[in-house]
């Protein structure tokens, strides 16, 4: 797998992610997920998130959680036309990037603080 691919979890950390650490190899644990024609992958992306939340519901194991493949085979998920699906990945990456800029942000401001809280810069009482 390379950079950008789209990587299904079904057991252990169950979920699905976009690769983001350069070449690697998968494990049995891990399917990588090649859209169809017509199928834009960052569209399968937010939608494999909504799906998996269902499936997590519905996972077997103790240590290590997983879903079977017919639990898998039952999923299904809605596919609009392309011109749609990209509309929708446009609004859905909005929200990730204001909300990653807001958690720079705010971890920028707890530095702030805890650098004034243990310097003795500000007292609390």
């Amino acid at each position: 797998m390379e950079n950008g691919d789209l990587l299904f979890s079904w057991s252990g950390s169950i979920g699905v992610y976009i690769w983001t650490r350069g070449k690697a190899v998968l494990n049995q644990h891990i399917f990588k997920v090649v859209p169809r024609e017509n199928v834009d992958k960052l569209f399968l992306y937010y939608t494999l998130q909504v799906a998996i939340e269902a499936l997590k519901q519905r996972t077997h194991g103790s240590t290590m959680k997983h879903f079977k493949r017919s639990e898998l085979k039952r999923t299904y998920v809605s596919l609009p036309p392309l011109e749609e699906q990209k509309k929708i990945v446009e609004i859905l990456r909005t929200i990730d990037e204001a909300k990653h800029q807001k958690k720079e942000k705010l971890e920028c401001m707890k530095k702030a603080v805890m650098e004034k809280l243990f310097t003795g810069e500000v007292r609390v009482r």
